[in-house]
């Protein structure tokens, strides 16, 4: 019984091995044929040539090999998927740029106008004001110039002559001098006169000094100056009554 069995078992393994090699065979050749076979498509029986552009839009041959198609299919999957890789890489960037460039604002720095507010400051002129030393009621130093029926002028550089009275006070050396000018000074003065009729007065709206430059006060006439513009000209107020 062993050698039948023996025997038995080569000739259903060369059955089997001879099936394979009849299936593989069968296979390959098969897939020869598909591989070599190219479907082409039929032209339409027409007078007219296909022009270059028919040719041009025909459709590929397809191949029948299932082993081709899925090899071709592999490629053709793989240079989609590089493709699409490299396409998708690209409109990344075109839409980043895009994207920035729509983004991108402008902005316009304000810089506010800064109002500089100057501030005139008017510097208060010093102004001699001479005190009265004497004792109330003394008798007049000089010339007796007091009283309010004093009138004249005033001629002051730039201005027309004005015509003025005026009225004096005086207690011993000390006199006040009050006038009706309607110009910017020349209005009021203070200061004293001498035993000669010489006077030093201060106008109390300039601060400038007026004396009696070219002659004495006397008990009718008082004539007193104020040099201006570097000494080159006068001011002037004459008095009489």
């Amino acid at each position: 019984m062993k050698p039948v069995r023996k025997h038995y078992f080569r000739h259903s393994l060369s059955i089997c091995l001879i099936f394979m090699l009849v299936v593989m065979n069968s296979y390959v050749k098969t897939a020869w044929a598909d591989s070599s076979v190219t479907a082409t498509p039929e032209l339409k029986k027409d007078t007219d040539t296909p022009s270059a552009e028919k040719k041009e839009n025909a459709p590929e041959p397809e191949k029948t090999s299932s082993g081709n198609t899925l090899l071709y299919a592999g490629i053709g999957v793989g240079a989609a998927v590089a493709i699409a890789a490299a396409a998708g890489s690209g409109g990344g960037d075109s839409s980043d740029s895009d994207t920035s460039s729509t983004a991108a604002t402008t902005t316009t720095t304000t810089t506010p106008t800064t109002t500089k507010t100057t501030t005139t400051t008017t510097k208060k002129v010093k102004i001699t004001k001479p005190k009265d030393t004497n004792p109330e009621g003394s008798e007049p130093v000089g010339a007796d110039i007091a009283g309010s029926n004093w009138s004249g002028f005033i001629d002051l550089v730039g201005s027309a002559k004005q015509s003025i009275t005026a009225t004096i006070s005086q207690n011993g050396t000390y006199v006040v001098i009050r006038t009706t000018s309607s110009r910017e000074y020349g209005k009021k003065f203070i200061g004293n006169i001498n035993s000669d009729g010489f006077m030093k007065l201060y106008d109390q709206s300039t601060g400038e000094l007026w004396t009696t430059h070219y002659g004495n006060a006397t008990a009718n006439k008082i004539d007193i100056y104020d040099f201006v513009d570097n000494y080159q000209d006068l001011d002037q107020i004459s008095l009489q009554r």
